[in-house]
């Protein structure tokens, strides 16, 4: 008995630890451009097909998904949401997401690159605006 209830409590422990473990992160970078001048010829939304995909395995991986653009907000897809996509799309947020992204020079991205983050305040302390 004394076996068993240690051995409950080394796992119990070892639970708890692997628990404080800071979540791993992944930024995926898309664009806010619709077209490119013509919108008959040139379309130039994000591919659903090539975003959602990574985004479902990071997600069932534990990693937590941030979505960074040139101008934050809402970005756009084409393609039609199909397997994985749609899944993504119904049952983890990819949408809400991705249309909630951020700048890049927004405190959140800066958080994913330190060395970004220095150079930045270096620009805004020698008066350069970065509107």
């Amino acid at each position: 008995m004394k076996i068993f209830l240690t051995i409950l409590l080394t796992a119990a422990l070892f639970a708890t630890n692997a628990a404080a473990e800071p979540t791993k992160k992944v930024l995926i970078v898309v664009s806010n451009m619709v077209d490119m001048g013509d919108s008959e010829k040139h379309d130039a939304r994000n591919n659903l097909w090539e975003v959602a995909p990574p985004f479902h395995i990071f997600v069932s991986h534990g990693f937590e998904v941030d979505f960074v653009s040139p101008d934050g907000g809402e970005v756009e897809f084409m393609m039609d949401p199909l397997g994985i996509s749609s899944y993504a799309i119904k049952h983890e947020g990819f949408l809400e997401k991705a249309n909630s992204s951020f700048t890049m020079i927004h405190e959140k991205f800066l958080r994913y690159c330190p060395k970004l983050r220095r150079d930045i305040r270096a620009l805004v302390n020698l008066g350069v605006c970065l509107d």
